[in-house]
């Protein structure tokens, strides 16, 4: 039996015959923390973010603790009966935080959209009266502002502006599709209800006009307009646009109301969701695979690689595998512009591995391997290291190549993740080989994911692999497109399976765009239209956004562009298209074609200018030094270009 969840209005639960309100969750806090991760819901909510916003002024005096604390209540009053924690179905602890897991859950918000995407689709194939239905229905499922017992919460207020603005679209979408179908009264209504949820959405007073009109009531439409005209007025400081005073025109001319019922027609425009959120299809074998590699690699280390072309879901199937098994992970993405920094793979997916480390075990793992910290100057400070000697530079090599070893061993058992080997650098290749080699007997399981054709041309890489497999350490899994059947799971997202098959052949990155996308495009086409539907401001910041190859603190954006205010309600915007991302406090693109098509898109000369706006920027951040000479060469800054490589290969000498 599934949970039902209703976040419209105050957050109510019902589970079977038991039904939980907002003061039986164990107390505010509990229940706050439940809302943050029902904000969030099937993604990881890192501890450090949670308490920034359960606490956002005064920190209590163990905030990890009171925190696990929360969760403990807050399982105990939604699952009464269960008795360990991890059989819990619904809050899961996935390193570095806590996630809702909500694959049994039916929740209110989530099915108004799937609504209001199956009323799309109905439109779209001309059929009025299944997308009066679907659209009918979804205004049945908001009963109130979304989350409303916490109205000044900041993690309410984004969804709950864009979930308020999708249902004043639906409001109007469906009265243009009465009035399209002749029913003029429940189309008045429904406009004099948008206009009670927004007094200045000025196409929900132009439809009531017409309606109005339609009815015989001439007098009552132009009174509308004056209503229209005073609201924005007072609200904005404007007034009517010029279709809404030429309708005004044409009504006080007795014009026959069946040539304007027209008009009715472009409200029948889409609707912007909050997200569509595609599911994980399919990939069970390959799942299974993962599983059964990482049960290998408890008896020694393994090299795993996942093939498969760009967009083929490489990325979201290991995703998937690391949050079903909740395991100690350390990843980083590889990018073209660094495959020749030493190290910078293998720096970036340690950082991200030790960063989040409590201070007991940081230190454990820094006095297993301190040369590591020569790599990673940001963990100086997180244990009391004895200076190094100095040593020639293959000594010191080997000297830092041994402590990535000892590190990964006193944190194992742990995933090492890289993305995108096929463009990874020499040195992290010969780091991943001396794992295999010194690691043989430590519960690690070195993960990779490449793309075959780029990757024959890294010779490292395929020594590496080759090594791997004479040793007997190596698994190989490729991805091809979904099956057909896969794809039924889409139909709550108005999809046709049989249409999208054939259009998309199955590949995981088509059928995602497909779903936004106008039937037809191409598929930069699709991811091109998804950008232009943002306003210009956004777009600008989102191609700003496209010269950062990794996730980005969105400090660096407004540090970049100034305005920081106004930044906010772009990154927002942008968030809400799903054409930005935001993990534990950094932005980063869905997925990297779209980010290389965004990238793509933007002139040379305005290219160059960002990369130097950005290395100016990342300059005062401290950032590494190769990530300096990748923005420096790409601005054509070749002074600086050659300083910061050499810096570079440099520190991974040192």
């Amino acid at each position: 039996m599934f949970m039902y969840i209703r976040l419209f209005g105050s957050l109510q639960i019902e589970d079977g015959q038991r039904w939980v309100g907002p003061d039986d969750l164990g107390g505010r806090k509990p229940k706050q923390l439940l809302e943050i991760l029902l904000n969030e819901r099937g993604r990881v909510v890192s501890k450090d973010r949670i308490v920034d916003l359960l606490w956002p002024d005064d920190l209590p005096q163990n905030a990890a603790a009171t925190l696990d604390t929360y969760v403990s209540v807050l399982r105990r009053h939604l699952e009464p009966t269960i008795v360990r924690a991890r059989d819990s179905r619904y809050l899961r602890r996935v390193h570095p935080g806590y996630l809702f897991d909500a694959s049994k859950v039916e929740i209110d918000v989530d099915r108004f959209q799937a609504l209001i995407v199956e009323g799309q689709h109905a439109r779209d194939e001309g059929d009025l009266e299944r997308t009066d239905h679907a659209f009918a229905t979804a205004i049945g499922f908001y009963r109130g502002a979304y989350l409303e017992d916490e109205p000044q919460a900041t993690w309410t207020l984004g969804p709950r502006e864009r979930l308020e603005r999708t249902y004043r679209d639906l409001l109007v979408a469906t009265a243009g599709i009465a009035t399209a179908r002749g029913k003029f009264d429940e189309g008045l209504h429904l406009c004099e209800q948008a206009i009670a949820h927004d007094p200045t959405c000025e196409e929900a007073y132009r439809q009531a006009m017409l309606c109005s009109y339609a009815l015989g009531r001439q007098h009552e439409a132009l009174h509308i307009f004056q209503r229209c005209s005073r609201a924005l007025t007072q609200a904005l400081g404007t007034g009517p646009m010029p279709e809404t005073e030429e309708l005004y025109r044409r009504i006080l001319q007795d014009t026959p109301v069946q040539q304007l019922l027209p008009q009715a027609l472009p409200s029948l425009r889409t609707i912007q969701t909050e997200h569509i959120d595609v599911p994980f299809l399919g990939r069970q074998p390959e799942l299974t695979f993962l599983e059964d590699a990482w049960r290998t690699s408890e008896q020694g280390v393994l090299l795993v690689t996942v093939q498969g072309e760009a967009g083929i879901g490489k990325s979201r199937l290991v995703t998937e595998f690391l949050h079903k098994s909740e395991l100690r992970c350390g990843r980083a993405k590889c990018t073209e512009l660094e495959r020749d920094l030493p190290f910078s793979g293998l720096a970036a997916a340690l950082a991200n591995l030790l960063t989040p480390l409590n201070a007991q075990d940081a230190e454990r793992a820094l006095m297993a391997g301190p040369a590591v910290v020569e790599l990673l100057p940001e963990l100086d400070g997180k244990a009391s290291l004895t200076p190094a000697i100095t040593l020639p530079p293959e000594a010191t090599r080997i000297r830092l190549l041994e402590s990535i070893v000892a590190v990964l061993r006193a944190l194992a058992p742990l995933v090492l993740f890289l993305d995108d080997v096929q463009w990874v650098d020499a040195s992290t290749v010969q780091a991943l080989g001396h794992i295999l080699q010194r690691a043989d007997t430590s519960p690690i399981l070195l993960l990779t994911a490449l793309r075959p054709a780029e990757a024959a041309d890294n010779t490292p890489v395929r020594q590496l692999v080759d090594a791997a497999r004479s040793a007997g350490r190596l698994r190989v899994t490729g991805l091809e497109p979904l099956p057909r059947a896969v794809l039924d799971a889409l139909l709550p997202y108005g999809a046709d399976p049989v249409e999208l098959w054939a259009a998309t052949g199955g590949h995981p990155l088509f059928l995602t765009e497909r779903l936004r996308a106008r039937a037809g495009e191409r598929l930069e086409e699709a991811i091109l239209s998804r950008c232009h539907a943002a306003t210009l401001a956004a777009q600008r910041l989102l191609e700003a956004a496209s010269v950062f190859e990794r996730p980005f603190r969105p400090g660096l954006l407004a540090a970049m562009l100034g305005d920081e205010a106004a930044l906010v309600s772009d990154v927002e915007e942008l968030l809400a298209r799903r054409l930005l991302l935001e993990h534990e406090g950094l932005l980063s693109f869905p997925h990297d074609l779209v980010r290389q098509t965004v990238y793509s898109s933007v002139s040379a000369p305005r290219r160059e200018v960002l990369h130097r706006q950005a290395l100016r920027t990342l300059e005062s951040e401290g950032v590494p030094v190769a990530e300096l000479a990748s923005h420096a060469q790409a601005a054509g800054v070749w002074a600086a270009a050659v300083r910061y490589a050499t810096a570079a290969g440099r520190q991974a000498l040192l």
